[in-house]
């Protein structure tokens, strides 16, 4: 898996088209740098409105995160504790984090198929790291729940459920 990491805030999902218009702790004119919009989220996720777009703000603690997909779930893993990766993909593979509770939820609308998961202090000019996120455009519920199954593992799952899909009709 690859992990991004943060350097001590935020993480940020923006549909790709847009990534290289996040400027971070940059300042553009008189109001509040996109880092800061980001930290305005204080909960482990959140939407922010940003160019008119829905943003993902993955908050609390600055977790390294990956994607995990399989047949019929797409995942940002955050990992609070585990001894190693293979005690997470292990975790991950036997679904069992399905039965936690989940412990807050948000709609998003995502308009592209692909989207950058990435550092909010980061100038996108200059800073290239980001998660690439594949995911069909539609209107999706982000739901968050905590697995700790025991003191030495601990995850914060952010799943993504499609509730509402965008078909594009073919010219004929």
């Amino acid at each position: 898996m690859k992990w991004i990491y943060s350097s001590g805030g935020p993480l940020v999902l923006v549909r790709t088209a847009l990534g290289q218009l996040w400027r971070g702790i940059t300042r553009v004119g008189e109001g509040a740098s996109d880092y800061e919009e980001a930290c305005s989220i204080d909960d482990y996720c959140g939407i922010m409105k940003w160019r008119g777009r829905d943003v993902l703000v993955l908050n609390d603690e600055p977790h390294q995160t990956a994607v995990w997909r399989d047949d019929r779930t797409i995942l940002l893993v955050r990992w609070m504790a585990a001894p190693d990766e293979e005690n997470v993909v292990a975790r991950l593979q036997t679904a069992q984090y399905s039965m936690v509770p989940p412990i807050q939820s948000v709609n998003m609308r995502i308009e592209s198929p692909s989207c950058l998961l990435f550092d909010a202090a980061v100038d996108r000019r200059y800073d290239g790291d980001a998660l690439v996120l594949d995911i069909l455009p539609g209107h999706y519920t982000v739901t968050t729940c905590v697995d700790n199954p025991c003191q030495d593992l601990g995850l914060i799952i952010h799943s993504f459920e499609l509730v509402g899909g965008e078909v594009k009709r073919e010219a004929r």
